[in-house]
């Protein structure tokens, strides 16, 4: 006896039972069952290294340790009674020098609602210049009504040009390098006086014996050739001794925090 077609099945009873069922319950039997849990993905192992060390900076230098390597030998050429002014060679010369004595001024008076060291960068800084070389800068003093001028000796150590400039809106002026004095770190210059602008007058020398630990101090000069730059601070030492940049030993050298 051959059976009905209708119960015949060649296709997949349990998945035929499931719709069944689901049908029964009320469900859609053609719906997609549950899906498999996603395989968890494996990633090959890597190696960590750990990020460089960062490269250790030094420290910066204080504000005191810079004003007294940055300004101090330039206050050393502002304040010493004594300045080789020589006429050629260098400090092996045998040519004499002039001493230049010490000039008392009128005390500087401040104006209404202007402070002391206000007044006192207004009377000085004129006199104060910018100095390019051919191996770097720094700063001078204008010293007389001649032209001379006082700068460090570092300043214009192996330079073959040197150029000075009376503020930012001046013209430069070639100048010529009288003398050194390596034992000092001073160096002596030279413009003609027709390049001193009209109405600025020579620094006026003081006493350095007369100096006394906490005085006070105003410090102009051109650090980081930044024209004209005026610190305050006080006298913080005497006596001290210390390297200039061409080896020599200073003695004497007045110690400030300006």
């Amino acid at each position: 006896m051959t059976p009905s077609l209708k119960h015949l099945w060649a296709g997949d009873w349990r998945a035929e039972s499931e719709r069944a069922r689901r049908a029964r319950e009320g469900e859609n039997p053609f719906a997609a069952g549950p899906e498999a849990p996603p395989e968890p993905r494996v990633e090959a192992a890597t190696s960590v290294q750990p990020p460089p060390p960062r490269p250790r900076t030094p420290p910066r230098q204080s504000r005191a340790n810079w004003a007294v390597a940055a300004i101090g030998l330039t206050a050393i050429a502002a304040l010493l009674a004594v300045v080789l002014t020589l006429t050629g060679g260098s400090d092996n010369s045998s040519k004499s020098a002039t001493v230049l004595p010490a000039v008392s001024g009128p005390p500087v008076k401040p104006r209404k609602g202007h402070t002391r060291a206000a007044a006192i960068y207004a009377a000085a800084s004129p006199a104060v210049v910018s100095v390019r070389t051919s191996t770097g800068a720094g700063t001078a003093f204008l010293i007389d009504r001649n032209g001379t001028l006082v700068t460090n000796g570092h300043v214009v150590d192996g330079s073959s040009t040197v150029s000075v400039r009376f503020g930012t809106e001046a013209a430069a002026s070639g100048a010529k390098v009288l003398g050194t004095d390596g034992s000092s770190d001073l160096a002596v210059l030279k413009i003609s006086p027709q390049d001193v602008p009209k109405g600025v007058r020579p620094l006026q020398f003081g006493d350095s014996s007369a100096i006394a630990v906490g005085d006070n101090v105003i410090a102009i000069g051109n650090p980081f050739n930044l024209d004209r730059t005026a610190t305050e601070g006080i006298v913080s030492g005497l006596g001290r001794h210390i390297q200039a940049p061409n080896g020599f030993e200073i003695d004497a050298a007045i110690q400030t925090d300006a």
